[in-house]
């Protein structure tokens, strides 16, 4: 029988400390102006094509809203709830259109 006993922790207690002084540095943001922001300077949104036409997606905050609800694992109809911008049906037609 093997029997591997639990590691002790490594990590000093001043980090937890610094851990959150940290995160009191960082502005508040929300999640969905972070992706513009970093979409913005990457363009990174450019890389979902329409599968047909091979152009971007026009709606840029629409496919913002998929990727984050598929990164979260939250769903369509979840994301449609949260966001004021799209109902279910316009983000389910950009999931199907802009796929990669």
């Amino acid at each position: 029988m093997l029997k591997i006993d639990r590691l002790s922790s490594a990590v000093p207690k001043e980090a937890d400390e610094l851990v959150l002084d940290l995160y009191r540095r960082l502005p508040a943001m929300r999640i969905t102006d972070l992706l513009q922001e970093v979409d913005n300077d990457t363009g990174f949104a450019d890389a979902f094509t329409h599968l047909r036409t091979g152009s971007p997606c026009q709606d840029r905050i629409g496919l913002l809203n998929v990727l984050l609800a598929e990164g979260l694992n939250l769903g369509l109809s979840k994301m449609a709830e949260a966001t004021s911008s799209h109902e279910f049906p316009a983000l389910a037609h950009l999931t199907v259109a802009h796929r990669k």
